[in-house]
């Protein structure tokens, strides 16, 4: 029998979708098509949120492209079947207590057929304004072929009321430009693809070798990391966790290295899905296991770097590939 992602889990991904409104996050330099393609990912996220709000199972799951995936570190990642199943069977009758939904839409990226979405939400409980729940996300949606946008892709890890993000999310970082391409790129370049596999091997040899310069030379300049319990870290804090990281001997020799599960890139834009294990090296055994959703953007100089990262450790417990 193929695992199932928890009812708990999935509903806690469905419900980020009812929002708000916040402003767009996008460059006032941007070009007109990519201010386009921003207003048009809004509306299939607010589309997807009436589908929710209607309990609208069959729109709702429209809203997905047919090889999506929801990845949680609540239970394995739900792929594009289990996503269906999961909105057939949860939205079939009303919740058991009344709520809310409260989201701040920190940011939307779009470059080529790609978009990004980095989303802190809330959950209120309608007879006393209590907030019973908070979710971090990072969501990729995808052009179709038919010029529809579509969930591709969502990140999320649930937030205790005293995380630093447990309201306001990362709003106080300043807002990243909207990435400026050209022209629009096919989905996908194998030549950006294995430019950023290439940028990905120097992380993990430099991460291995303590070098610290070649470590942030593969980040933005206004990059940002999110991890669950801690606020989110620009390129200086950054830059400090891992100079003290590194300044300091760990107690057994060990090795770090990635499994790589799906790169996409469109435009100056692109995606990855990976997992990082941590290695002892006297015995080969994993100790640690990262979950990893990393936004990369090409520079002016044409190189790419790491722009936006959203990640957290898995329990061994923790099945960690996609079901289907």
């Amino acid at each position: 029998m193929k695992p199932r992602r928890s009812t708990s889990s999935l509903l806690l991904w469905i419900v980020v979708s009812a929002f708000i409104p916040t402003a767009d996050v996008y460059s006032q330099g941007a070009n007109s098509a990519q201010s386009k393609d921003v207003k048009a990912v809004r509306a299939a996220f607010e589309k997807l949120v009436r589908a929710f709000n209607e309990r609208n199972a069959q729109a709702a799951v429209a809203s997905f492209a047919d090889d999506s995936v929801l990845v949680s570190p609540l239970s394995p990642d739900a792929d594009y079947k289990t996503i269906s199943e999961g909105f057939m069977k949860q939205l079939a009758a009303p919740p058991e207590v009344p709520f809310t939904i409260k989201v701040n839409v920190e940011e939307i990226q779009t470059s080529g057929d790609l978009a990004f979405v980095r989303v802190t939400w809330t959950r209120e409980r309608n007879s006393d304004k209590e907030i019973i729940a908070g979710e971090k996300d990072f969501e990729i949606w995808r052009r179709q072929k038919n010029g529809d946008w579509k969930l591709a892709c969502g990140y999320s890890f649930p937030l205790k009321k005293d995380s630093p993000n447990w309201t306001k999310g990362s709003a106080d970082m300043p807002a990243r430009e909207n990435v400026v391409s050209k022209k629009t790129t096919k989905v996908n370049s194998a030549k950006d693809v294995e430019a950023i596999k290439e940028a990905l091997e120097k992380a993990a040899q430099s991460y291995n070798g303590r070098d610290l310069a070649a470590r942030m030379s593969l980040y933005a300049a206004d990059s940002l990391l999110t991890y669950p319990g801690m606020p989110d870290s620009d390129i200086n804090r950054t830059r400090q966790n891992y100079g003290e990281n590194f300044s300091n001997l760990p107690p057994f020799p060990f090795r770090s290295f990635y499994e790589i599960e799906e790169i996409q890139t469109s435009g100056d834009l692109a995606f990855v899905r990976m997992m990082w294990f941590v290695e002892r090296q006297s015995d080969k055994q994993i100790i640690s296991r990262l979950k990893d959703l990393e936004i990369w953007q090409r520079q002016r100089d044409g190189s790419w770097k790491l722009a936006r990262g959203l990640s957290f450790h898995l329990r061994p417990e923790t099945p960690n590939k996609q079901t289907g």
